[in-house]
């Protein structure tokens, strides 16, 4: 293999000198790069990037990508000059200093993922305006083509996987059968032009900020959400946080179908980096197999695929959202006692919960949910069998603003997603400002409403703490969702 690597330098070199009147001063193959062999040149005068291939397939795609990509101002290499010499295809393209985005991510504080998810989607919109009918493959798009893209894919790791007897062929199994779970999604899905490569490489990242986009040989088209869940599996893989795709799915406003999506494209990628595993590529780079990844990619599969078939049993479960009638005030006012059961482990010395007489805690303000007007007494059932309530009620007419005063799921059904279908079902049912607050000893609460808030409302949600600092709590406003 050093014996071909050293060939195809020279091949590179003899591209600059005869063909380019160039002599560098440095010529390094970059590691990456399986389709092209890509160069970083020096000389006297700059520095310069070399793609060499023998694809005339490759070759087109990128020099039309990057002639396109130019015209919508992405910022991309300017192609110097092309053409072919002998059996090769080269372009020389201008340098963008800066290093993959996989390479520095560690290094990244919050500000500056968030900065470089909003340059991405910018771009991505500007991608999406391209003519369909300028991508390859395009006019063969059917309803039918994203779930047939998904079984080709399953079908591909499946083959690399047992090629290469790292990792079991089965697992692809599971995968297959979770992918049912989003049939109708599939046949749904806009099909729109972007970027298909831009994950933790091709991504150039300069001091922190995005400096361009490289290593463009082909457009996709179908989901753009295919891309936000292999990066999501490439960070996984590389024991990374994901504020990053939290910031894209939240930049992009992605709804609960499409976050739970991009879930399931993770695990999808992640069997296409078991197949890779022990896998030989075109620029001759054989995957290495190590044990500490096999751990950890099994760990990643195992934990998505269980997130994956909590949303599965989720879909095959019936759940009902009922506006109580005054005629059954006595099966709330019941369930209360359950709810204040469970939040009396967060009192305090200043609102402490106690039993009365009756051995109950009792809910002064139950009768007002049908004497007055804004308030909303609500019951959830699974299955046709009681689950949570909510009561929500208006505190301010104008502007119109909700709060959240009470809200339960029975504790059985906590795992399920079913305080999420409950949430989202109540924001959709009343729209304009919402307050929401919760003790600060009750962690749990306080994470399952700071997603639900995100969910509701990304970008027009703020987080305080009472002045006391007993309690946590959002302020949103949900009108325009």
């Amino acid at each position: 293999m050093a014996d071909e690597f050293d060939t195809k330098k020279e091949i590179a070199f003899e591209i600059l000198k005869n063909e380019l009147n160039i002599t560098p001063m440095e010529l390094t193959r970059f590691p990456n790069g399986l389709c092209h062999s890509v160069y970083y040149v020096k000389t006297e005068t700059g520095e310069f990037v070399l793609r060499v291939t023998e694809s005339k397939w490759h070759y087109d795609g990128s020099v039309k990508w990057l002639n396109e990509l130019a015209r919508l101002e992405i910022p991309i290499p300017q192609i110097l000059k092309n053409g072919q010499y002998g059996n090769v295809y080269y372009t020389l393209i201008t340098y963008i200093n800066g290093k993959d985005l996989g390479e520095v991510y560690h290094t990244l504080n919050d500000s500056e993922k968030r900065d470089i998810v909003r340059e991405l989607v910018e771009i991505q919109r500007k991608v999406s305006t391209l003519p369909s009918d300028m991508i390859d493959g395009s006019d063969n798009y059917s309803p039918a083509t994203c779930m047939e893209n998904v079984k080709c894919k399953i079908k591909m790791s499946r083959e690399s996987i047992a090629e290469n007897k790292v990792f079991d062929p089965n697992l692809c199994d599971a995968v297959a059968g979770l992918a049912k779970t989003f049939t109708d999604y599939f046949a749904n899905v806009k099909p729109t032009a972007y970027l298909n490569d831009i994950q933790t490489n091709n991504v150039l990242i300069h001091d922190g900020k995005l400096e361009g986009i490289v290593d463009i040989d082909e457009i996709g088209y179908g989901d753009p959400f295919r891309i936000v869940g292999l990066t999501n599996s490439i960070l996984l893989f590389m024991n990374e946080d994901t504020k990053y795709i939290d910031y894209w799915l939240d930049e992009i406003k992605a709804n609960t179908i499409q976050r739970k999506v991009v879930t399931f494209y993770t695990l999808l990628y992640c069997i296409g980096l078991m197949g890779e595993r022990g896998s030989k590529f075109g620029n001759d780079t054989v995957v290495p197999v190590n044990q500490d990844e096999v751990k950890l990619l099994n760990s990643i599969y195992n934990k998505l695929l269980t997130m994956l078939q909590e949303i599965e049993r989720e879909n095959n479960i019936k759940i009902d959202i009922l506006k109580v009638p005054f005629e059954k005030k006595h099966i709330l006012r019941n369930m209360l006692e359950l709810y204040f059961y469970d939040m009396s482990e967060f009192d305090d010395e200043y609102d402490k919960m106690e039993l009365n007489d009756a051995g109950l805690y009792g809910y002064g303000y139950l009768d007002y949910y049908w004497n007055e007007e804004g308030r909303y007494p609500y019951l959830l059932t699974v299955d046709q069998n009681l689950a949570g309530l909510a009561l929500i009620r208006v505190v301010e007419p104008i502007p119109l603003t909700f709060e959240v005063a009470e809200f339960f799921i029975m504790k059985k059904y906590r795992k399920l997603g079913i305080g999420s279908i409950l949430s989202s079902k109540i924001f959709e049912l009343h729209k304009g400002k919402w307050t929401i607050s919760t003790p600060i000893k009750n962690i749990v609460a306080q994470n399952f409403w700071r997603k639900a808030v995100k969910n509701a409302a990304p970008e027009k949600y703020e987080e305080y703490l009472t002045d006391d600092g007993r309690y946590i709590g959002w302020l949103f406003d949900n009108i325009n969702r």
